[in-house]
């Protein structure tokens, strides 16, 4: 069986990081769009396989997923749990960013009167 070329193997791995990382995340194209200043075309057709990543694209892709840009052309394998370990980082923070916005402050429970 023939090897991928290059440029394919390299297009393979960075859709798959990215669909992992975006589903994961639980995003849309478009939210990653918006988040990477991207167009959200870019983001299907990397996805896709059908065009490949500037650097200038990875670094802003890498920013969006709280990643270093290197981890999304790292193999789906070894790159999973570094996305996971990202992904686990950015979640905690938006938690807290809900918190100091007061988006997701708990309520406090009732009480019954004591008398």
């Amino acid at each position: 069986m023939p090897k991928a070329a290059p440029q394919k193997a390299a297009r393979k791995v960075l859709a798959a990081n990215i669909l992992y990382a975006r589903t994961m995340l639980g995003w849309s194209q478009e939210q990653l769009a918006e988040k990477a200043h991207l167009h959200r075309t870019q983001i299907g057709e990397l996805e896709r396989q059908t065009s490949g990543a500037s650097v200038d694209s990875l670094a802003m892709l890498g920013r969006a997923l709280g990643l270093p840009m290197h981890v999304l052309l790292t193999p789906p394998t070894e790159a999973h749990p570094l996305i996971l370990a990202g992904i686990q980082a950015q979640l905690q923070k938006g938690e807290i960013d809900g918190l100091i916005e007061g988006k997701k402050l708990p309520s406090a429970p009732k009480r019954k009167p004591l008398l």
